[in-house]
């Protein structure tokens, strides 16, 4: 279904069709309303075939077939209803996503079951529908949104028959047939279902061949329905009816904005709007009421009454249903006013009931004129005798192109009093002899008048400015219009077709190329609210944080079906003490990234009008995610129908949940229970988040003590205390453990202005890290924090333990181990292993191993003999001891040959043990003294102890040890005189910086600088006050500082150069305050980067010369930003070129004195792309780049262009 019952997730489809939405919606709605003007008279075209030749193609011969008694069209899905009780429901869903022709025929029952059907129409979609013999019942009733009066069935349907957000030509073929479920209340059937929901354009016509085509709608509340509102006071969409019978009865027809019959017959109980939309009934047959501010008629036959509003005819004359009497009886009458008509005929007396004029009317029957005339007084029609009457031919065109439209009696000796007036055209009147004929021009004998038309220009206010525009005129692109009058959106393309008073927003379009309502003030606010009242679907965007100032905004809004995109933004205060929902009712669309502050909402128990109470809304079906709930009121009404322990539920962030609640947070809200009996389970009754029947993720409440419940439980939610809200924890969980700079969530953790709760505007300062105090886990706001840790070493036996002195529960051990071996004539080391926490303490570092023979230092590991191995830290020191056995040959093994390898002596020092000279056996490992091995000795009698301090070596040095002649320096290594440094490179006295000084810095001309290469980075818009402004830039790579040049502007004959008026020495700092300034004056600026290379600063990067006044002109101020039609990216092949449209946004009622180009651009890679002056874009190689827009005080916009082949 295109609107899902859990919520609106059309937006991607949305995405794909905007841009044909805007040119088929808009031209449809154009030809529709042109189509109007023709049938009231505009002679130019014949109305249908030009309507129909413009707005819908011909019904394809290769339509897609739906048999509703295909099982595979059966679609199941579990739904959650008002009391949380899951019902598996069986339903066909017909989406049409696509323009085509479909035919929809047979019969609803599958397998012996009635199954409900659904279709829906995609915006911007155009389909040709043909309703073939249809045979539909629908049965499931579902209790939805709220519950009902107290023993009372309130349930309704699940969806329409029909969601029209495109549009829809019905084509009727055959007798079709629609039935809708019913509830019984209080024991009385009560139609409750809605055939067509309609916020697009639906035209019913006969299919071709048909002559008695047909739809009947059974126990039908609603026949059409295109209100987003209550009670029809809001209106959407436009619908015609050209052939066919439509019957419903006790249904009505509500909120439709543009409502055209030409012919067929449609039977109802009303047609309802209470705004001034335009009504026109032409021809055909309506049986209904009518509830309508007013409307334009023509032949319209039926039983039909006007309960408010007025009727006119094309003329300008009120219209009024009578009777009239005196005529040939059960004759055909011709026409009426000259108006031909078709279908009407005089009653057996001689009467005749119709729409006749409050003033003269003239009915022609067989070629006779019979005149009647109005009678004021009585308010009825007599019929006068004898009149004599001139005909008066109305004709276009001239010679050879002269047409008649019109033959109109008027009675001798009068004027006509009122002529043709349409939307489309306005009219000018001359006889054949070239007079002016007027509505005051007296008749007095037959005439010829000639009709000449032109475009009627209508009186267009836009945001209070006015301006004349013709019929047709499509109204300024970027924007949304409502007007009170009508109570209707309008987006731009809409084509003007009267005096309109419209209030806009502007449209933005985000990085997806969804469209969206720019809200940035509480009058912005309170506009979006009414346009949603017509068209539930329009996106919100706040820029700005709302104080609605205890105003009420969105009271009674029922459901709200778009995106709604905070950006971080607050709205607050605001009072709705008599809705269940601060935001809105029932959410079926999505609500993130808002701060929810000092809002009230209310429960008014079972049977009331409201429900369930939350902040954001009563009912969720949708999403909300990233959104703030804080210092909020809520309350339970009790009125006098509410039975005790009836009380709906009461949550922060919404009533009920049905749908998804996720990264959000609640804090320092208060319920009023003082109406909360002592009968009353409070449990049933309030919800930490909402009373949760779908999924609950990832949201905090503040509580007095850490509670968790599972996302799918009622009362899901985590609690947490406030100490643990204050400390960053709740943050760095909303943001699901992610500091990377694409986290929603942000909170200032020290200092003054520390954040008790999380927040969600952005701040690099304020993310939140999971980091370190010493060695203990802390959330803070400084990155890459890591532990430190101050360990101490004990050892045990084999093992040594290293403990954290500040937290005893970090430590780590190691553990020296050694395996005993036979000789073989391999070394046989020990080795350390290492706990599993070893590795996770980065102080910690492996220690040392020693190993003794005898108590003595050794390095042989392969000798036979016991070893001890000792790991040491410092002083503190394990060890393991292993042995190394001699090889052992079995007694009939030949004897060992011994093969020998000779150790040299080495001489012992102060430091280290030396040893004799002996010999190894490679074989048997014995040690032997002689080079035969016949004196066999221990490696203990080989040793030779240190020597005592200060005692001669014994044995004179061999002469090979003297150092030889060769490593005497050779005379060629003096560094030759002339690398002696140079007089003029010892560094000056007067050079080296005094303490107290900062060390001069090279003055770098402007010219110098302008050959640098210029950088997007340093380019940010001037925040300018009264008597300070702010430079902001962004940090440059590889920059050690920056400098900030400044002077006032040049101001005619004063021509001032820049002078550097800061050095900027961290490069982590960007920004500067110019202070002391005067105010509404000129000043320009240039930011330059520099690295420093052997000393000196050189400039690597400069930004465009910035030119920003001060505060304090009530004409004048700077550009709030500059704005790029179209999406935020473009694509070319190589040599090709485009356009972007760039623009600079002013402040409103605000000019701007100029000192650049309005617009300067940049390219960030001029091998990929070119840019013009005026923005022409020239593909030059394959590769990505991005083009920056910029206005003179820095305020940018960019496009990221992609070339290929």
């Amino acid at each position: 279904m295109r609107n899902r019952f859990f919520y609106n997730n059309n937006q991607a489809q949305a995405k794909r069709v905007r841009k044909s939405l805007k040119q088929k919606w808009t031209k449809a709605v154009c030809i529709g309303t042109l189509s109007a003007a023709m049938i009231t008279g505009v002679p130019v075209i014949p109305p249908i075939s030009a309507y129909t030749q413009e707005v819908y193609a011909a019904v394809s011969e290769n339509a897609k077939i739906y048999k509703l008694s295909d099982p595979s069209l059966v679609t199941t899905k579990t739904i959650t209803d008002f009391y949380g009780n899951k019902t598996a429901v069986s339903y066909i869903d017909i989406e049409i996503t696509e323009d085509g022709t479909y035919t929809i025929t047979g019969s609803n029952k599958v397998d012996g079951k009635d199954i409900d059907v659904h279709i829906s129409v995609g915006k911007g979609v155009k389909a040709n529908i043909v309703l073939d013999n249809l045979e539909v019942k629908n049965t499931g009733l579902y209790q939805m949104d709220m519950a009902g009066a107290v023993g009372a069935d309130s349930r309704e349907t699940l969806f329409p028959f029909m969601d029209i957000e495109g549009t829809v030509n019905l084509y009727l073929k055959g007798n079709n047939t629609i039935t809708m479920p019913q509830t019984m209340s209080n024991g009385t059937a009560k139609n409750v279902g809605t055939v067509f929901k309609l916020y697009g354009q639906l035209t019913v016509r006969q299919a071709e061949g048909e002559s008695a085509a047909s739809l009947t709608a059974n126990n039908t509340k609603c026949l059409i329905n295109a209100d987003c509102y209550r009670g029809y006071e809001y209106s959407n969409g436009t619908f015609l009816m050209e052939s066919g019978e439509v019957k419903a009865s006790g249904a009505s027809i509500y909120g439709v904005d543009r409502f055209f019959m030409t012919g067929g017959t449609i039977s109802c109980d009303t047609v309802s709007t209470k705004t001034k939309s335009q009504y026109c009934f032409m021809g055909g047959e309506i049986n209904a009421g009518f509830s309508i501010p007013n409307a334009r008629v023509g032949e319209m036959r039926g039983t039909s009454r006007f309960d408010s509003g007025k009727a006119v005819d094309d003329c300008g004359y009120e219209m009024v249903n009578m009777s009239v009497y005196g005529l040939p009886a059960e004759a055909k009458v011709s026409s009426i006013n000259g108006c031909p008509v078709y279908f009407t005929e005089t009653a057996e007396d001689g009467s005749l009931t119709a729409y006749f004029r409050k003033g003269s009317n003239v009915i022609e029957i067989d070629h006779t004129f019979y005149l009647y005339e109005y009678d004021w007084s009585t308010g009825m029609l007599h019929l006068v005798s004898d009149a004599e009457l001139c005909n008066v031919q109305f004709v276009t065109g001239k010679g050879e192109n002269e047409t008649t439209y019109r033959n109109i009696k008027v009675k001798k000796g009068v004027a006509m009093a009122k002529l043709f007036h349409d939307t489309h055209y306005t009219y000018t009147y001359t006889t054949e002899e070239g007079a002016v004929f007027s509505e005051t021009t007296v008749v007095d004998k037959d005439l010829k008048v000639i009709m000449s038309s032109s475009v009627r220009t209508y009186n267009v206010k836009i945001d209070g400015e006015s301006q004349k525009m013709e019929y047709g005129t499509p109204l300024p692109e970027g924007k949304i219009y409502y007007s009170a009058r009508n109570r209707c959106c309008y987006y731009g393309g809409s084509p003007v077709a009267e005096d309109m008073d419209l209030t806009s927003l502007e449209l933005i379009t985000d990085n997806e190329g969804v469209e969206y309502a720019e809200i940035s003030s509480k009058k912005d606010l309170m506009l979006f609210y009414n346009i949603l009242k017509s068209d539930d679907r329009v996106n919100g965007w706040l820029t700005q944080d709302i104080d609605v100032e205890n105003g009420e905004v969105s009271v009674n809004l029922q459901t709200y079906r778009g995106i709604f995109e905070g950006n971080g933004h607050t709205i607050s205060n605001m009072k709705n003490e008599m809705s269940a929902g601060g935001f809105c009712r029932t959410l079926k669309g999505i609500v993130r990234n808002v701060c929810f502050e000092n809002i009230s909402a209310s429960t008014y128990g079972v049977g009331g009008s409201y429900g369930a109470a939350g902040i954001v809304c009563s009912i969720n079906r949708g999403l909300i995610q990233n959104c703030q709930v804080v210092d909020n009121k809520m309350g339970v009404i009790r009125n006098s129908w509410t039975e005790p322990a009836a009380i709906e539920p009461v949550g922060t962030v919404a009533g009920i949940n049905m749908g998804v609640i996720k990264d959000c947070y609640a804090a320092k809200n208060s319920v009023d229970t003082t109406q909360i009996f002592e009968e009353d389970d409070k449990s049933k009754i309030l919800y930490p988040i909402a009373k949760n029947y779908g999924v609950i993720e990832n949201c905090y409440y503040e509580a007095e003590t850490e509670q968790e419940a599972e996302a799918s439980d009622e009362h899901a939610g985590i609690g947490k205390t406030q100490a643990s809200f204050a400390s960053g924890a709740v943050c760095y969980l909303l943001n699901q453990k992610v500091s990377d700079g694409t986290q929603v969530w942000y909170q200032n953790l020290s200092g003054q202005n520390a954040d008790a709760y999380p927040v969600l505007k952005k701040n690099d300062n304020s993310t939140v890290y999971y980091g370190y105090e010493k060695c203990a886990r802390i959330y803070t706001n400084q990155k890459d924090t890591k532990a430190v840790h101050s360990f101490t070493y004990m050892a045990k036996d084999d093992t040594i333990t290293a403990v954290c002195e500040w937290n005893p529960l970090h430590q780590a051990k190691e553990v020296v181990k050694a395996q005993s071996a036979v000789y073989d004539k391999k070394e046989h080391a020990a080795v350390v292993e290492h706990s599993d926490s070893w590795a996770e303490y980065d102080q910690l570092q492996a220690g040392t191993i020693q190993y003794l023979r005898d108590g003595k230092v050794t390095t042989d590991l392969i000798s036979a003999g016991t070893i001890t191995a000792v790991l040491r830290h410092g002083n503190v020191q394990a060890s393991v001891e292993y042995t190394i056995s001699k090889a052992v040959l079995p007694e009939d093994a030949p004897k060992c040959r011994h093969n020998l390898d000779k150790v040299t002596a080495a001489a012992a020092t102060e430091v280290q043990e030396g040893n004799k000279e002996y010999y190894i056996c490679k074989d048997c490992g014995k040690l032997f003294e002689d080079a035969q091995g016949m004196f066999e000795i221990t490696k203990e009698s080989t040793v030779i102890p240190k020597l005592e301090k200060n005692s001669q070596v014994s044995e004179t040095p061999k002469p090979t040890e003297t150092p030889k002649p060769t490593e005497t320096p050779k005379p060629t290594e003096t560094p030759k005189s002339t690398e002696t440094p140079k007089p003029t490179e010892t560094p000056k006295h007067t050079e080296t910086p005094k303490p107290t000084e900062t060390p001069k810095l090279t003055k770098i001309p402007e010219d110098t600088a302008a050959s640098v290469q210029i950088l997007p980075a340093l380019i940010q818009p001037i925040v300018s006050q009264k008597r300070k402004q702010i430079i902001n830039w962004k940090k440059v790579k590889g920059a050690d500082g920056y400098f900030v040049y400044a002077s006032r502007c040049n101001d005619k004959k004063d021509i001032r150069k820049l002078q550097r008026i800061a050095i900027i020495s961290s490069p982590g700092k960007t920004s500067y305050v110019n202070r002391k300034l005067k105010k509404n004056t000129g000043y320009k600026y240039e930011v330059r980067a520099y690295r420093i290379r052997n000393g000196k600063k050189i400039v690597v990067g400069r930004s465009l010369q910035l030119h920003a006044f001060t505060k304090g002109s009530k004409t004048y101020d700077n550009p709030a930003g500059v704005r790029i039609s179209g999406n935020g990216k473009r694509t070319l092949k190589v040599g090709k070129s485009i356009k972007i449209n760039a623009k600079v946004v002013l402040p409103k009622d605000k000019k701007c004195r100029w000192h650049t180009a309005k617009i300067r651009y940049l390219v960030s890679d001029t091998k990929v792309v070119s840019v013009s002056t005026k923005g022409k874009i020239m593909a030059k190689s394959v590769g990505k780049a991005t083009v920056y827009a910029i206005t003179q005080n820095g305020a940018m916009a960019k496009v990221k262009v992609i070339v290929r082949n």
